[in-house]
């Protein structure tokens, strides 16, 4: 085989492994712990969620809002799905009021208590898991959109 040719070869081949990684890297989702992990290691934390209320009932797929391990989650669904929607030309019928540009500055908070924290994601995301089951349609999709890991409302069966 003529050195040129292999060369350019094991270039390309390089360049396809590195330019795959990088890709890849760039559109990873970080990892996340769910309310219910967070709350079966937290028990204390359980009486801060009734289990009539939406947080409690659906714990399984809604990312856990002051687990420290979820920073960099909520730090991405912020900066790659929400901001992006909250300067799209129709985000006001795309966006409940709750995260608008004006009630989500940020990704994440460390605690409830921390300055800002009222317009952090994670934190807003937890105050509707301490509420009733949102009725209100882009309420509830935005909810699932932004606090949980499929980001989509669940499907549901109905009898019939």
């Amino acid at each position: 085989m003529d050195p040129v040719k292999g060369a350019v070869g094991a270039g390309v081949g390089v360049l396809a492994i590195g330019g795959g990684y990088g890709v890849s890297t760039l559109f990873k989702v970080p990892d996340a712990s769910s309310l219910e992990k967070f709350l079966g290691s937290n028990s204390s934390q359980s009486s801060t969620y009734p289990n009539d209320k939406f947080g409690w009932k659906n714990k399984a797929k809604l990312i856990a809002a002051f687990d420290s391990g979820n920073q960099k989650r909520w730090e991405y669904i912020y900066d790659k799905i929400l901001k992006p929607m909250q300067t799209a030309s129709d985000a006001t019928t795309q966006l409940n009021s709750i995260f608008q540009s004006t009630a989500v500055t940020k990704g994440y908070a460390a605690s409830s208590s921390e300055t800002g924290a009222a317009n952090a994601l994670n934190k807003v995301c937890d105050d509707q898991y301490k509420e009733n089951d949102p009725t209100e349609t882009t309420k509830k999709s935005n909810i699932w959109k932004f606090c949980s890991f499929d980001g989509v409302v669940p499907a549901t069966v109905s009898a019939g």
